[in-house]
């Protein structure tokens, strides 16, 4: 079998895995506090954690050559994501760390086809081509999770988190709507539109009174209450988050939460090219620590051909 093909260290390999299920288990703990301690701190600590998980998930996918063991890495890490857990186990968080699983081991067949395709080791050619994957199920995942495990008439979202939140994910609304401006006032938005359908050179009277349309139409609609003076964030703010917050039909309640996890999910995802590039800095650095320290070493195969071998 060619050299890049075989593990010659099953030690030094474990050594690695134990790390990445201990940074696994960290991050699976700082997300079980989510349900009872929605605070800052858990959730940057969930994030760190994460993120050092990620690194070594990433080195992983440079140092381990087989399949089979880089399936059994990954499965025992996204079982000690669970495992702090155990006790809230349910089908949907059973679901959510199996989608975990097959987007890190796709992930990591991308990384070694990349490696086995290309002549020289291009640590951050192959790492950008493969983080996406990594950090695409671990959103899944904690969209998920938070799905499952939150409460929602008890959930502590307030201004702040919110605020933090539509920021996040204002850029991917922008996209689909290119005027949107979460701190313009409800007025000047309705003011907007009602212009856009009016004739040119209207007088001052007709626009309010297209503004009072829209606003009556909006509210007799969606069953909200439009304080012209708002700033858009504040009245989402107000209409949409309080009136989760009340619901009481399963169903209303089931599609909200499907909507919190869908702006979880957006809010991990908008701060993925941030997020993944300090992810690979940092495994690189930890890459060349172990190459300088004979962790492993760089060969030639058929004397072109760079190759990982740890041993």
């Amino acid at each position: 079998m060619a050299e890049v093909e075989v593990d010659r260290s099953r030690f030094k390999i474990i050594v690695i895995g134990i790390v990445a299920f201990i940074a696994a288990l960290g991050f699976g703990y700082q997300l079980s506090k989510i349900p009872t301690h929605l605070t800052g701190g858990v959730i940057v600590s969930a994030v760190l954690t994460g993120m050092i998980w990620l690194v070594f998930v990433l080195l992983q996918t440079f140092l381990v050559k087989s399949p089979t063991i880089g399936a059994q890495l990954l499965a025992t890490q996204a079982l000690a994501v669970l495992l702090p857990s155990y006790k809230a186990l349910s089908l949907l968080i059973s679901a959510a760390g199996i989608i975990l699983f097959v987007f890190m081991y796709v992930g990591f067949l991308r990384g070694r086809s990349n490696i086995l395709n290309f002549i020289k080791i291009k640590f951050f050619k192959i790492s950008a081509h493969t983080i996406s994957l990594f950090v695409t199920g671990i959103a899944i995942f904690v969209a998920m999770y938070f799905v499952n495990s939150v409460d929602i008439s008890e959930l502590p979202f307030s201004q702040k988190t919110f605020d933090s939140v539509l920021d996040t994910v204002t850029p991917l609304i922008r996209r689909a709507v290119p005027e949107f401006a979460p701190d313009v006032t409800v007025y000047e938005v309705l003011e907007s539109i009602a212009i856009s359908e009016l004739p040119e050179n209207v007088p001052p009277e007709t626009v309010q009174s297209g503004v009072n349309q829209l606003k009556g139409g909006f509210e007799k609609k969606y069953g909200i209450v439009l304080n012209e003076n708002d700033t858009v964030r504040n009245s989402l703010y107000e209409n949409l988050i309080v009136k989760i917050q009340s619901l009481e039909s399963t169903q209303a309640r089931t599609i909200a939460l499907a909507a919190i996890g869908l702006i979880v999910f957006l809010s991990i995802k908008g701060f993925a090219f941030f997020i993944s590039w300090i992810i690979i800095l940092i495994a690189y650095i930890v890459f060349k620590i172990l190459q300088t320290t004979n962790f492993f070493y760089i060969g030639l195969e058929d004397r072109q051909k760079e190759s990982i071998v740890v041993k």
